[in-house]
């Protein structure tokens, strides 16, 4: 029962985050002054199996505004774009764990 409820959460909580990057991006599109702070980000990773990594990388893609951009050869960092950088690197790097990482790892 805990695994059917976290992976509802973790459903619900990335259906948000395309809605919510969805209309960030239209908003962004049709104003006339652009407000994106694109960036690349260097994601630590621990191990990770062939699925958790396949799914990481795919739903970070997914999202608008974000893109896996590289897995260093070692499979211990994974290479962000994000289109609104905003903070610092290190914000982002825990806004992905917290929210992505940790989720996969626990999930699958």
């Amino acid at each position: 029962m805990s695994w059917i409820r976290d992976f509802l959460g973790f459903t619900l909580f990335y259906l948000k985050e395309v809605v919510s990057a969805n209309l960030k991006l239209a908003a962004d599109i049709v104003t006339p002054r652009s407000h994106a702070t694109p960036g690349f980000v260097a994601l630590p990773l621990e191990p990770m199996s062939d699925m958790q990594l396949l799914l990481l990388t795919n739903l970070i893609s997914m999202t608008p505004g974000t893109l896996s951009f590289d897995l260093s050869q070692d499979r211990s960092r994974l290479l962000l774009h994000v289109m609104y950088l905003k903070g610092s690197h290190d914000d982002v790097r825990r806004y992905f764990e917290k929210h992505y990482v940790r989720p996969i790892r626990r999930l699958f």
